[in-house]
């Protein structure tokens, strides 16, 4: 599994290039906000799920987008 900082940066770059047409942009605010959705969606429905070691990743993949 790829590490956390690198998923981070990686949805970070994915919604850039979704919101704005391009992989980096500036303002990271909307790119981050959305990244953060979409893990904090994994991470509840994995919590469901009861898979404990995945929501630990997600957690700090979270963590390494907010540090974006």
């Amino acid at each position: 599994m790829a590490q956390a900082k690198e998923k981070a940066s990686e949805l970070i770059e994915k919604y850039c290039k979704i919101l704005y047409g391009e992989e980096r942009y500036v303002n990271l605010y909307k790119p981050k906000q959305c990244a953060l959705l979409a893990v904090d969606e994994i991470i509840d429905a994995l919590d469901k799920s009861l898979i404990t070691a995945d929501i630990e990743w997600f957690k700090q993949v979270k963590n390494e987008i907010e540090k974006l």
